[in-house]
């Protein structure tokens, strides 16, 4: 018979058990497809693996000749086998991924850090508004809006020195009034308790 024309299977003529066309009996041909997973396979489930080969195995012959289904079984439980270990793989590595999520710390303040700087915000608002207005403008103009001091001296028809007495006056007042916010203000050299 030509190879085309050849069964793939032959039936044992005593026993009613199917062969493969090299004659070996498939229950035979599973046993040693089995072993030879168990040695690949470090999962406990070779039988698994096997059992799925075969049903692969009884598909294809469904839809077209098998003509060697030993070698059909092997490479399909191999695979079986590729495909599993890269299952595992992903598992593992959606599992390293969600842990490693968890530990992950994030450069964004937490609410607490954002209520706690909108708070000193407030203050130091208050203490600029309490400032007089040379003060306050200077302060306003150097450190918000970042003008050099000889162009605030100018805007504001004062000297250069001016500018840096006001600046550093309304930074001590920023200073101290966040001190006293937080309970740690220094009263002319000692600290203060209330």
């Amino acid at each position: 018979m030509a190879g085309a024309d050849r069964p793939s299977c032959m039936p044992d003529e005593d026993a009613g058990v199917v062969r493969d066309q090299r004659g070996e009996r498939l229950p035979e041909l599973y046993g040693r497809l089995a072993a030879a997973i168990r040695v690949r396979w470090r999962g406990a489930d070779a039988e698994d693996v096997v059992q799925d080969a075969f049903l692969r195995l009884s598909l294809a012959e469904t839809r077209a000749e098998v003509l060697d289904p030993g070698a059909f079984l092997y490479v399909t439980a191999l695979n079986l086998i590729r495909d599993r270990a890269r299952a595992e793989v992903t598992r593992g590595m959606l599992l390293v991924d969600t842990r490693a999520l968890e530990q992950i710390v994030s450069d964004d303040p937490s609410t607490d850090q954002i209520l706690a700087a909108r708070e000193q915000l407030a203050i130091v608002d208050a203490a600029i508004a309490e400032l007089p207005f040379s003060a306050r403008t200077a302060f306003v103009m150097h450190r918000l809006e970042n003008l050099p001091q000889a162009e605030i001296a100018e805007a504001l028809s004062i000297s250069v020195s001016m500018v840096e007495k006001h600046v550093r006056r309304a930074l001590t007042h920023c200073r101290d009034r966040l001190a006293e916010a937080d309970g740690t203000a220094v009263h002319r050299g000692r600290q203060r308790s209330d």
